[in-house]
């Protein structure tokens, strides 16, 4: 009976001990030994983390901007797969999308977002709502497929430039098919919803940054002012301000102008230069005004160039015809003549070409490589039809409503080429009177259907807007709607953003009277990184 119970309790003192040193090897303190593999990683993040946890830093980048950070330990941030976080719009009834990101890991590790020294992990929220109680649900997603989740709350103030007096909102339509719109104002880029609340905006403090912007890879490429040369703006979502030096080759003192555009290997950018020497006016420099298309690389490297001067200068000459006859410079910059007026420049996949707007002239397609004229299409009252070596190229329009004085083309996935037809004639002062082309009551929008084969068109679609807006503005057409941004001269010279059905109705309507929007495209409402 005394061995029975000495075994008894040696067996159960064994069990103690081995069960101690089991538990030892699967601590969730952080300093576990041996195999991991049976961790549950979510227990083993939430162990260490609560709302006490959750830091704000002091110093804001910008309203709409908060970073937010925690403790984490090494081991924690070993199972650690991605961060995201949604900001949820103000109430259940709304229109609006809820805001998504997510930061990978290697997004994170690249970003330097965990400090291993402090065991801490530091992120930006954006995408908030300015002067709110805003209200954001973390996500932390591990290798195992798990997910921790914690709900917290970010006050903001008021942003400088909100102002619900000067914001009108007209809005018929639940469903649009998107939730947040990009929108180049005279101040930088800004992200608004279409409750008409601004999300994001550039830090209004950034000197000369100017409206021209393009939206690659998360970050707004954008252009400095005229006065500016030679440099870019490369703005991340998480207020990171970088500054690009531009080289663009033989075009010294160049100045950025109009739009920005994705090119086949990198951006499409329409510029202003000096002092560069015409090949078609006897190697002499002038000044030469919007009729310089560039394509730089994201560091700012020229990778090609489409000078109009010369592209059609060369063509005129082979004709025999001079080329003064419609191509003037001056030799500085208050006697150069704008007479093609680039604004707006995008490239064709399908034949390697890029497709230009001249407002004074029409719409060129041109070469990407070889740089030939492959058609022209515009008003034929203008004066560039009278001249025999560019009638030679026009495509003539069977149906529809002529471009003129056009902006903001596009290239839909329907095949057609869409464009902001503002319907102003030509104003080049060296142009024959009667060649300065037809003039349009209200703007357009127009979608071109191009036989190239045969040279010839139809107006396939057509909006009549209800504004007289002669110059800037942008359609885009987004799934089957249409993003239409005027600035009408009447009645109150404002910017007002329309977005269309296929079948022309409003959906939705915003007016903004305290800064231009000169453009507008779709934002995202999920961005990963």
């Amino acid at each position: 009976m005394i061995k029975t119970r000495y075994f008894l309790l040696s067996f159960i003192l064994f069990s103690f001990l081995f069960f101690i040193s089991c538990s030892k090897d699967n601590d969730i303190t952080g300093e576990s030994k041996g195999d991991e593999s049976g961790i549950d990683s979510v227990n083993y993040f939430v162990s260490s983390l609560d709302t006490s946890l959750i830091h704000f830093d002091d110093e804001k980048k910008s309203i709409f901007i908060e970073n937010v950070s925690f403790s984490i330990t090494s081991k924690q941030y070993e199972l650690l797969s991605s961060i995201a976080f949604k900001v949820f719009p103000k109430n259940e009834n709304s229109i609006v999308d809820t805001f998504t990101v997510s930061y990978s890991k290697e997004y994170l590790e690249n970003k330097k977002y965990y400090n291993s020294y402090d065991e801490k992990i530091s992120f930006p929220v954006f995408g908030l709502y300015d002067a709110y109680f805003n209200t954001i649900l973390i996500t932390g997603t591990f290798s195992d497929g798990q997910k921790w989740e914690k709900t917290i709350n970010i006050n903001t103030e008021l942003y400088s430039q909100s102002d619900e007096n000067n914001m009108n909102v007209i809005n018929s339509f639940d469903n649009i098919g998107f939730s947040y719109l990009l929108l180049e104002t005279d101040n930088g880029p800004k992200i608004m919803d279409l409750e008409g609340n601004i999300r994001w905006a550039a830090d209004e403090f950034i000197e000369n940054l100017n409206a021209c912007t393009v939206l690659i890879d998360n970050y707004f490429y954008c252009t400095r002012r005229l006065s500016t040369t030679n440099g870019l703006y490369k703005l991340g979502l998480d207020g990171q301000i970088d500054t690009i030096s531009v080289n663009c080759g033989d075009y010294p003192s160049a100045a950025f102008h109009h739009e920005m555009n994705k090119g086949p290997e990198g951006i499409l950018i329409e510029i202003n230069t000096r002092n560069i020497s015409s090949e078609v006016k006897g190697n002499v420099s002038f000044q030469k005004r919007n009729s310089v298309l560039v394509e730089i690389d994201k560091t700012g490297n020229l990778l090609e160039s489409w000078d109009m001067d010369d592209i059609i200068g060369k063509c005129l000459l082979e004709s025999g015809i001079p080329v003064d006859t419609f191509i003037r410079n001056g030799i500085n910059s208050e006697n150069a003549m704008d007479w093609f007026h680039m604004n707006s420049s995008i490239y064709d996949k399908k034949d390697n070409s890029v497709i230009i707007s001249s407002r004074e002239n029409f719409v060129i397609k041109v070469g990407y490589n070889d740089k030939q004229i492959k058609w022209i299409l515009g008003d034929t009252t203008k004066f560039w039809y009278s001249i025999d070596t560019l009638r030679h190229y026009a495509i003539h329009l069977n149906k529809g409503y002529s471009n003129i004085g056009q902006h903001s083309l596009s290239l839909p996935d329907d095949g057609s080429l869409l464009m902001y037809n503002n319907g102003e004639g030509s104003s080049v002062p060296y142009f024959p009177s009667d060649k300065l082309g037809e003039e349009y009551p209200l703007a357009m929008i127009s979608g071109y259907s191009i036989d190239e084969e045969n040279s010839t068109a139809e107006e396939s679609f057509n909006i009549e807007l209800p504004y007289y807006s002669p110059n800037m503005s942008s359609v885009q057409k987004k799934g089957d709607k249409y993003i239409v941004t005027s600035i009408p001269v009447q009645p109150d010279y404002t910017s007002v953003v329309d977005i269309y059905d296929a079948n022309k109705n409003v959906l939705l309507q915003i007016k903004n009277y305290n800064y231009f929007s000169i453009r507008s495209y779709s934002f995202p409402s999920v961005l990963n990184f």
